[in-house]
């Protein structure tokens, strides 16, 4: 008897997947009564995406990895095994490395697409996306590592829970956190 059924799937994933929709609403609604700032400086425009998407994959590629170590017995869902910390160290690693990337990039490649940077906002907007992804990564992680164990402990199959609570995290709160470093520092 086969553990995938697409009824059980489809349990499982129709309320989170509702949810996720619910969450982009809501993110899409902090974006919209902050046109303000991003008029003012079109180059978060820019970042916006990339920090959700980042944030969303790493959280992503955590919540598989750790659902396959605990669908194999290679990870304990009661305790925080060596395992378990390799994974966790492993996504805070690429998190570090990718948000560092790509605050270089975004940077780089804003004045030619057009969008230009005044000197004094350059770094500024450097450490507002570069703060933004890693408050987002430990976050996600903690999420994540939550969701993981709590759904493999309520038998619940993690690669249907952890995905979508993630993403629509990341959706909703790389907006909010981006935002609130704007004004943090004083843009």
């Amino acid at each position: 008897m086969s553990i995938y059924t697409a009824g059980k799937i489809m349990k499982q994933s129709a309320p989170l997947l509702l949810m996720g929709v619910v969450g982009g609403i809501a993110g899409g609604q902090v974006l919209n009564s902050n046109q303000s700032v991003l008029i003012a400086f079109p180059v978060f425009l820019v970042m916006f995406p990339v920090v959700n998407a980042l944030c969303g994959n790493i959280g992503s590629i955590l919540g598989a990895r750790l659902s396959s170590g605990l669908h194999m017995g290679t990870i304990s869902a009661k305790s925080f095994d060596r395992e378990f910390q390799k994974n966790i160290s492993s996504a805070l690693l690429l998190g570090i490395i990718s948000y560092t990337v790509l605050t270089i990039f975004v940077l780089l490649i804003s004045p030619v697409i057009g969008i230009e940077i005044e000197s004094d906002i350059l770094f500024k907007a450097g450490y507002v996306m570069l703060a933004t992804g890693l408050i987002l990564t430990v976050i996600v992680i903690a999420v994540a590592v939550f969701v993981a164990r709590f759904s493999f402990i309520k038998g619940l199959d993690p690669d249907n829970t952890v995905t979508p609570i993630v993403t629509t995290l990341c959706d909703v709160l790389g907006i909010i956190i981006l935002i609130t470093m704007i004004g943090a520092v004083g843009i």
